[in-house]
């Protein structure tokens, strides 16, 4: 990548492509609860859905694996993403193992639309 238009462009193709198969959702042990969470710590940003924002940069979370969301939240909080560490660790880092497993559950189950593009 050279520019951020670059990056702006792998990642609008990305949200573009079809999802590969059904998203498995989580247990549904911790469901509630991160729900609950998720709506205090994140829709304000990521929206009721998790549909995120490609306008504001705002990462779409709907519809993803819960270990994939579980595994990116941890990187987050360990400081493995940068970027992200300095914004979201704050909001993460307080919750146990169980909101994570119940957030990333929540955003499993969520729908995307037919408009939602955001990477």
């Amino acid at each position: 990548m050279q520019t951020p238009q670059d990056l702006a462009d792998v990642a609008a193709l990305i949200a573009s492509l079809q999802p590969m198969g059904p998203t498995m959702p989580g247990s549904g042990e911790f469901l509630a609860n991160g729900a609950r969470v998720y709506f205090e710590r994140c829709q304000a940003c990521h929206g009721a859905t998790g549909q995120g924002n490609a306008d504001r940069g705002v990462a779409r979370l709907a519809r993803q694996h819960p270990e994939y969301l579980i595994r990116q939240f941890i990187d987050v909080v360990e400081a493995r993403r940068p970027r992200l560490s300095k914004t979201h660790a704050p909001l993460l880092r307080e919750l146990q193992r169980t909101d994570l497993e119940g957030i990333a559950d929540y955003l499993s189950r969520t729908r995307r639309s037919r408009g939602d593009i955001a990477p």
